[in-house]
């Protein structure tokens, strides 16, 4: 009996330095983040088609410590960058080609949820949706080969409701601080005037501290 008592409490004292560091790990609370990294604007019309800036955002939230993982809420801010056209089209009435110049941006604010498993090696994966609340304008004008300005430019704007989602994953170095590779997806619509919805996408790198 002896002997089994001291084979348990050597496997105690063993294992409870490695059980307590998990637990800590899995403790749920308050965190900031922050991610930077390439936007791609994807809008299939005449105009735009597909363009990368630099884009970036910013959150914070609160995450509850479940056995099946940590849930969240969360709420943040998002700037997309911006799409830059310039291209040249032939008027086939005119036989002669058009210049096209223009960009759309996007940046707005995010609300929504999101979930994050972690493992004892200090790895973990991540998933987000919600509701984004952006404001995109967009802004087309034509030059002709002569470098005359053919006609007004073309201005639309559009504030609305859409939704995002996103996929990462991480590395913790301790309970406080880790660091993540990020994909996230956001609708876009650039207004009436230019009749066409569309999306980006940030493929980005961010760091998050907990509290």
């Amino acid at each position: 009996m002896k002997k089994l008592i001291s084979t348990v409490a050597l496997s105690v004292a063993l294992v409870a330095p490695f059980s307590s560091a998990l637990a800590d790990q899995n403790a749920g609370g308050f965190f900031v983040r922050g991610n930077a990294g390439q936007s791609d604007y994807r809008v299939s019309n005449q105009y735009f088609d597909s363009n990368t800036d630099f884009g970036w955002n910013l959150g914070a939230g609160y995450r509850w410590a479940t056995t099946s993982g940590n849930w969240g809420i969360d709420a943040g801010y998002v700037d997309l960058g911006k799409s830059k056209l310039n291209a040249t089209f032939v008027d086939q009435e005119l036989t002669y080609g058009i210049n096209v110049q223009g960009q759309s941006a996007s940046h707005g604010y995010t609300l929504g949820g999101n979930y994050m498993y972690q493992f004892g090696n200090g790895w973990n994966v991540q998933g987000r949706t919600g509701l984004a609340f952006l404001k995109t304008r967009a802004t087309v004008g034509f030059v002709d080969s002569e470098g005359n300005i053919s006609e007004s430019p073309i201005r639309g704007s559009n504030t609305g409701t859409t939704w995002y989602g996103g996929v990462g994953v991480g590395y913790d170095f301790n309970r406080s601080f880790g660091v993540s590779l990020n994909y996230d997806y956001y609708g876009l619509s650039l207004g009436n005037k230019f009749k066409n919805d569309g999306s980006a996408s940030l493929l980005s790198f961010g760091a998050e501290y907990r509290f």
